[in-house]
């Protein structure tokens, strides 16, 4: 993680909970996990909104992906929404970053991920979320424009700020709309 105080940068985008007093922060945006995957894979599967069984559904897991404790994985997300607690334990298993939403891109199972990671696949319509976008659970980190507090900032320095935080707004309008 960049060091604001130590290195030579004025702005750091985390998603992250609150930064320590020192710094300013600035919420951009929250991100929700959401089982998303090809409308193939889900038509195949007959995935639907009424769908509480995901027994002989191929399920990505995905190892530890934040250090955010509200991030659901599986079992979690089945709970909160009143999925058969039984058929979310099989499936595959990877453990790169990335991997789990390029691997539902090329129709291998259903994954777990972050709307915003999700979203321009899903706006594309390489992936849908089969259960409709009602069914996503919300993180306890958000994205945060970070930097540190006092600094005195040049004026490309506040335009850059503002530039974040119009583009943030735009995303998040769109967002809603989506969900």
């Amino acid at each position: 993680m960049v060091d604001l105080l130590a290195e030579d940068f004025d702005f750091a985008i985390r998603y992250s909970e609150p930064a320590p007093e020192i710094y300013d922060d600035i919420i951009l945006f929250g991100d929700f996990v959401l089982p998303v995957c090809t409308p193939e894979f889900a038509s195949q599967n007959q995935l639907s909104r009424d769908k509480k069984s995901l027994e002989r559904v191929s399920l990505i897991h995905l190892g530890e992906r934040t250090p955010d404790p509200e991030w659901a994985d599986w079992a979690k997300w089945g709970e909160a929404f009143g999925f058969e607690r039984d058929t979310l334990q099989k499936g595959i298993r990877l453990t790169q970053f990335n991997s789990g939403i390029q691997t539902a891109i090329r129709g291998q199972g259903l994954v777990l991920c972050g709307i915003v990671e999700a979203y321009n696949s899903i706006k594309r319509g390489d992936l849908i979320c089969p259960f409709g976008a009602e069914l996503c659970y919300p993180t306890s980190y958000q994205y945060r424009l970070t930097s540190v507090r006092g600094r005195e900032l040049s004026k490309l320095q506040i335009q850059f700020k503002k530039w974040v935080i119009n583009t943030a707004a735009k995303f998040q309008a769109e967002l809603v709309e989506f969900l």
